[in-house]
């Protein structure tokens, strides 16, 4: 049997790739116009490098990475 950390690499989300249907709702707190945020985002920055870029998305911030960094490391990866 799949041990459970495969499964959760396996089903993690890839914040270079996942496109806004995939990242509204992959979080608590990630809406359509925070995954739309995302996306503009990546384009804009040639990609996401580090978690710690939320804080630098539109409609994110310092405080929410802050609030959610092992969450947010949990559910996405680069």
């Amino acid at each position: 049997p799949i041990s459970d950390q495969q499964t959760q690499i396996a089903s993690k989300i890839d914040l270079n790739k996942a496109d806004v249907s995939m990242l509204t709702g992959s979080f608590k707190g990630i809406g359509k116009k925070r995954a739309e945020a995302i996306v503009a985002y990546r384009e804009s920055h040639h990609g996401i490098k580090s978690i710690e870029e939320f804080a630098e998305i539109k409609g994110f911030g310092q405080r929410f990475v802050d609030k959610n960094r092992e969450k947010l490391k949990e559910v996405f990866t680069l």
